[in-house]
């Protein structure tokens, strides 16, 4: 089991990186203003890293716990894949919802 948790720790964070390029994605291909095309492309993903790691990073001294854990994630992970899929990269938008379900699934059932 321990094997597992360290396997879907590296997949969740490969989930924070792939949201985190998908929020720059988002921001950088959605607007016609140039303006608001850099002030979404930078301050968006800046947000969620920071929203991230207050309430969801493992070092962090405010961490949720468990069950409102993977809430969060879920709605993290979702809102920048619904956001991707809004930008025209439906495909990779819905592997990616799929594996960030599963994943939290994986963390919910093994994690104390």
């Amino acid at each position: 089991m321990d094997k597992i948790l360290s396997y879907n720790k590296g997949v969740m964070f490969l989930l924070e990186i792939c949201t985190i390029v998908s929020l720059v994605y988002w921001g950088f291909h959605n607007h016609r203003s140039i303006i608001l095309s850099y002030l979404l492309g930078i301050g968006t993903p800046l947000l969620a890293a920071g929203i991230w790691s207050v309430l969801a990073a493992p070092l962090s001294a405010h961490r949720l716990p468990m069950p409102y854990r993977g809430i969060f994630s879920i709605i993290f992970f979702w809102g920048s894949a619904i956001l991707l899929y809004q930008s025209g990269v439906k495909i990779y938008a819905i592997v990616f919802m799929i594996i960030s379900l599963l994943s939290v699934i994986v963390a919910s059932c093994l994690e104390t």
